[in-house]
């Protein structure tokens, strides 16, 4: 091997060893549990972690539960505090924007009440995202962010495997596709429907980082990953 190769190899090799170490980072629990802290969000753990509240200067906020219990196990979770309950009204918001309450009122409003053609694409793009989504989850079986650090705002969904997320997947097809269907077939600014697909967007995928649900790479490889689909 000549120099030049040499080089090359070594390149290679600390090119990957960044990718892994940036892979790694976003991975992170403690990232998420950094993300929960600055939003107001403090668990109250036996055991030492970064969002744990600091016995000097304890909390502002009211202790709460977590939105719903396990789907498969029941469990109820831990109480944590909320200290700034306007993004706790609003990540709530986010995330109920991919659950399925939302699509039961959603999809039949857009078919009844505004455009039949367009209810019934939106209807076919959301069942090929969750399929794909959940089969993936089975493949993948990344599991969910470690508690502690994290704060389990939610636990409905805390069984199921991480990557992908499918509120996240949902989250960015569905707006984004309603928005290439009705640009040019209903009368609204480009401008004004691009930003609120991006809004929408946005919201969801930053809401599953805040109820303990994902990691900051899951969310981020999700919209990479449902990219292709618009």
């Amino acid at each position: 091997m000549n120099s030049s190769q040499f080089f090359f190899v070594s390149a290679r090799i600390d090119k990957s060893l960044g990718v892994r170490e940036l892979f790694d980072y976003l991975q992170d629990p403690h990232l998420v549990a950094r993300f929960q802290h600055l939003c107001g969000v403090r668990g109250i753990f036996t055991t030492g972690s970064c969002n744990t509240p600091d016995e000097n200067y304890p909390p502002r906020g009211s202790t709460v539960k977590p939105l719903r219990k396990n789907s498969l196990t029941g469990d109820v979770g831990q109480e944590f505090v909320i200290e700034n309950r306007f993004l706790f009204y609003l990540f709530t918001l986010g995330t109920e924007l991919g659950n399925e309450l939302f699509y039961i009122i959603f999809f039949p409003f857009i078919m009844w009440n505004i455009d039949v053609l367009v209810g019934r694409r939106l209807v076919m793009v959301w069942v090929w995202v969750m399929y794909l989504g959940q089969c993936t989850k089975d493949l993948l079986r990344w599991s969910r962010p470690a508690s502690p650090p994290v704060v389990k705002v939610e636990m409905f969904y805390n069984s199921e495997y991480s990557m992908p997320s499918t509120h996240a997947m949902s989250g960015t097809a569905i707006p984004f596709s309603l928005f290439f269907m009705t640009d040019g077939r209903w009368e609204y600014p480009s401008s004004l429907g691009f930003s609120l697909a991006l809004c929408w967007c946005l919201l969801v995928c930053s809401s599953r980082i805040y109820m303990g649900m994902h990691s900051v790479l899951v969310s981020v490889h999700t919209l990479t990953f449902n990219k292709p689909m618009n």
